[in-house]
């Protein structure tokens, strides 16, 4: 009997003991299939995540193949430029060269001519100057010593020969060349087609020597500009800006004027130009002559002037250009003296380096 009940107790113990080990079984299958649809669930949102890398990477192999192509396409456009670059250095080498050759040629026929004497000199005045010679030259008067005096000849009283010969007035060689060199200028500067302007050139910028620029004009003078006080007697609906400069021991004077029409409306150049001109020799210009020729600036249209006379008893001369942009004209005018020999130079420099933005 006792071993009987051993035996049910032990009975017993191991069906409790079963209960709770298959409790635990259980149990352990319960959560395993809790970490299976986990690991299932980590697994899809794994797939999901990679499926948009890849989709990703294949954009980025694309996008990295379109730059390979664009690289390989514009190795041979930058190689071109650069072709392109240096014979545009060496053809405006050249120019340089030719203009600063023909220039030099005129001014030595120029120099070579002081001294020479002729029996007389037939004016289109009507007058004409016995036992004369030159005295002095320049590219728009004559200074005869003759028989009667002294006499500064303005180029548009000369006979056509001397005037041919020395290279004189508005439409000689000198001034052609003056207006090739404002041509290449202007092309070098132009804007190109497309393409983006830079906000720097739209900043006043003057003040000191070189690249100042007013108003949208730029200019490379070794003047520097400071802002002036507007002209008292400036006509109302039109806006002037003054800007002024000076060089006095080589005698040059500059200056830039911006005018504005009322509410933007177009300013008659032509009259602007001749107003500016009649101007200057009221101002008390005595001997005066002139000539103009017609440019284009920045692919604005343009006059540029020359004129010379005598003025406190010394030859001088005024070089100007204006430029016409829509409803605003640019002036630049510079005034000086032959006390420099370089001084014409300098001022065509000056005169050609302009472009409008």
């Amino acid at each position: 009997m006792e071993t009987g009940k051993f035996f049910f107790i032990i009975a017993f113990v191991v069906a409790v003991a079963g209960i709770f080990t298959i409790a635990q079984h259980f149990q352990g299958i319960d959560a395993a299939n809790a970490v299976l649809i986990e690991s299932k669930s980590k697994l899809s949102q794994l797939k999901e995540s990679l499926a948009v890398r890849q989709d990703e990477w294949v954009k980025i192999e694309a996008v990295a193949a379109k730059a390979q192509q664009a690289t390989t396409l514009e190795a041979p456009l930058l190689q071109e430029l650069d072709e392109l670059k240096a014979k545009h250095r060496r053809v405006e080498a050249d120019f340089k060269y030719m203009v600063s050759s023909i220039r030099s040629t005129v001014d030595k026929v120029r120099v070579t001519a002081i001294g020479s004497e002729y029996p007389e000199v037939q004016l289109t005045t009507g007058k004409t100057l016995k036992l004369a010679k030159i005295k002095k030259m320049d590219a728009m008067n004559i200074s005869f010593i003759h028989a009667d005096g002294f006499t500064i000849v303005p180029y548009d009283q000369l006979p056509e020969e001397i005037r041919e010969r020395f290279d004189m007035g508005g439409s000689g060689l000198a001034e052609q060349i003056a207006a090739a060199e404002q041509a290449v200028q202007t092309a070098k500067y132009a804007p190109v087609p497309g393409g983006r302007s830079d906000s720097r050139a739209s900043a006043d910028n003057f003040g000191v020597p070189g690249l100042q620029t007013v108003q949208g004009l730029t200019i490379n003078c070794p003047i520097p500009l400071s802002r002036a006080p507007t002209p008292a007697q400036t006509p109302a609906p039109v806006k002037l800006q003054l800007f002024t400069g000076k060089e006095p021991v080589k005698e040059i004077d500059a200056v830039v004027m911006v005018m504005d029409g009322p509410s933007g409306k177009k300013i008659d150049l032509e009259k602007v130009v001749q107003d500016s001109i009649n101007e200057t020799i009221k101002s008390g210009l005595s001997k005066a002559s002139h000539s103009m020729m017609d440019l284009t600036v920045s692919g604005h249209s343009a006059k540029k002037t020359s004129l010379s006379g005598i003025s406190s008893g010394q030859p001088c001369f005024i070089e100007s250009l204006y430029i016409q942009s829509d409803g605003r004209i640019y002036m630049v005018q510079i005034g000086f003296t032959a006390k420099d020999p370089k001084n014409r130079e300098t001022v065509t420099a000056i005169l050609s380096s302009a472009k409008v933005e």
